[in-house]
Protein backbone atom coordinates (compact mmCIF):
# COMPACT_ATOMS: atom_id res chain seq x y z
CA UNK A 1 0.00 0.00 0.00
CA UNK A 2 1.47 3.21 -1.42
CA UNK A 3 1.22 6.16 1.69
CA UNK A 4 1.53 9.93 1.58
CA UNK A 5 4.39 10.99 3.68
CA UNK A 6 5.10 14.63 5.17
CA UNK A 7 6.40 16.61 2.22
CA UNK A 8 3.84 15.24 -0.02
CA UNK A 9 1.21 16.53 2.43
CA UNK A 10 2.97 19.86 2.64
CA UNK A 11 3.57 20.08 -0.78
CA UNK A 12 -0.40 19.74 -1.12
CA UNK A 13 -0.76 22.24 1.11
CA UNK A 14 1.67 24.53 -0.73
CA UNK A 15 0.02 23.85 -4.37
CA UNK A 16 -3.54 24.77 -2.65
CA UNK A 17 -2.34 27.77 -1.04
CA UNK A 18 0.29 28.89 -3.72
CA UNK A 19 2.72 29.97 -0.74
CA UNK A 20 5.80 27.96 0.09
CA UNK A 21 6.95 27.82 3.62
CA UNK A 22 9.01 25.51 5.72
CA UNK A 23 7.69 23.75 8.07
CA UNK A 24 8.11 24.48 12.00
CA UNK A 25 9.42 21.70 14.35
CA UNK A 26 5.86 21.86 15.60
CA UNK A 27 4.23 21.50 11.96
CA UNK A 28 6.13 18.45 10.88
CA UNK A 29 5.82 16.54 14.60
CA UNK A 30 1.92 17.13 13.57
CA UNK A 31 2.53 15.90 10.39
CA UNK A 32 4.13 12.90 11.38
CA UNK A 33 1.62 11.93 13.23
CA UNK A 34 -1.27 12.84 10.91
CA UNK A 35 0.71 10.87 8.22
CA UNK A 36 1.10 7.85 10.88
CA UNK A 37 -2.68 7.96 12.16
CA UNK A 38 -4.12 6.00 9.18
CA UNK A 39 -1.30 2.97 10.44
CA UNK A 40 -2.26 2.93 13.73
CA UNK A 41 -2.32 -0.80 15.50
CA UNK A 42 -4.20 -1.93 18.52
CA UNK A 43 -2.31 -3.80 21.28
CA UNK A 44 -2.23 -7.40 19.28
CA UNK A 45 -0.64 -5.58 16.80
CA UNK A 46 -3.73 -5.66 14.22
CA UNK A 47 -4.52 -2.02 12.02
CA UNK A 48 -7.13 -0.31 13.41
CA UNK A 49 -8.17 1.06 10.24
CA UNK A 50 -8.21 -1.75 8.13
CA UNK A 51 -9.67 -0.37 4.80
CA UNK A 52 -7.94 2.10 2.03
CA UNK A 53 -11.11 3.71 2.52
CA UNK A 54 -10.92 3.77 6.49
CA UNK A 55 -7.05 5.30 6.01
CA UNK A 56 -8.15 7.84 3.55
CA UNK A 57 -10.95 9.02 5.86
CA UNK A 58 -8.67 8.77 8.87
CA UNK A 59 -6.01 10.99 7.35
CA UNK A 60 -8.48 13.46 6.30
CA UNK A 61 -9.83 13.77 9.65
CA UNK A 62 -6.90 13.60 11.18
CA UNK A 63 -5.79 16.87 8.87
CA UNK A 64 -8.57 18.95 9.82
CA UNK A 65 -8.60 18.04 13.49
CA UNK A 66 -5.23 18.53 13.90
CA UNK A 67 -5.10 22.05 11.44
CA UNK A 68 -0.94 21.44 11.02
CA UNK A 69 -1.05 24.48 8.54
CA UNK A 70 -1.75 28.18 8.83
CA UNK A 71 -4.43 28.10 6.02
CA UNK A 72 -6.29 25.64 3.74
CA UNK A 73 -6.08 22.87 6.23
CA UNK A 74 -9.75 21.86 5.16
CA UNK A 75 -9.06 21.49 1.03
CA UNK A 76 -5.37 19.66 2.25
CA UNK A 77 -7.18 17.29 3.94
CA UNK A 78 -9.95 16.50 0.70
CA UNK A 79 -6.93 16.59 -1.87
CA UNK A 80 -4.68 14.24 0.38
CA UNK A 81 -7.49 11.87 0.93
CA UNK A 82 -8.35 11.21 -2.66
CA UNK A 83 -4.45 11.71 -3.60
CA UNK A 84 -4.22 8.57 -1.05
CA UNK A 85 -6.89 6.28 -2.77
CA UNK A 86 -5.64 7.41 -6.22
CA UNK A 87 -2.21 6.51 -5.78
CA UNK A 88 -3.08 3.15 -4.35
CA UNK A 89 -5.22 2.41 -8.42
CA UNK A 90 -8.55 3.46 -6.59
CA UNK A 91 -10.59 5.58 -9.26
CA UNK A 92 -13.80 7.36 -8.05
CA UNK A 93 -17.02 8.42 -10.26
CA UNK A 94 -19.62 10.50 -9.99
CA UNK A 95 -18.48 12.45 -6.83
CA UNK A 96 -18.35 16.08 -8.25
CA UNK A 97 -21.63 17.04 -7.13
CA UNK A 98 -21.57 15.72 -3.72
CA UNK A 99 -17.68 16.53 -3.04
CA UNK A 100 -18.74 18.61 0.02
CA UNK A 101 -20.87 15.56 2.02
CA UNK A 102 -17.25 13.78 2.45
CA UNK A 103 -15.64 17.48 3.35
CA UNK A 104 -18.53 17.54 5.87
CA UNK A 105 -17.27 14.09 7.33
CA UNK A 106 -14.10 14.86 7.55
CA UNK A 107 -15.36 18.37 9.60
CA UNK A 108 -17.19 16.37 11.72
CA UNK A 109 -14.39 13.45 12.46
CA UNK A 110 -16.58 10.70 10.99
CA UNK A 111 -14.51 8.07 9.86
CA UNK A 112 -17.27 5.79 8.91
CA UNK A 113 -19.67 8.39 7.05
CA UNK A 114 -16.39 9.38 4.95
CA UNK A 115 -15.23 5.53 4.55
CA UNK A 116 -18.70 4.94 3.38
CA UNK A 117 -18.83 7.72 0.88
CA UNK A 118 -15.59 6.69 -0.48
CA UNK A 119 -16.28 3.55 -0.57
CA UNK A 120 -20.51 4.39 -2.23
CA UNK A 121 -17.92 6.53 -5.24
CA UNK A 122 -15.71 3.74 -6.58
CA UNK A 123 -15.54 2.94 -9.89
CA UNK A 124 -17.06 -0.38 -10.57
CA UNK A 125 -15.10 -0.06 -14.15
CA UNK A 126 -11.86 -2.82 -14.03
CA UNK A 127 -10.48 -1.39 -17.36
Amino acid sequence: MNKLVVNQISGINTLLTGVEEPLTKRQRQILNEVAAAPYEQNESFYYIYRSLSAKAAKLGCEIIKRKPFKQKNDLTALVSALTMLKINGVKLTDYRNDIGKLLDCFAADDLKGAEKWMDSHKSTDRK
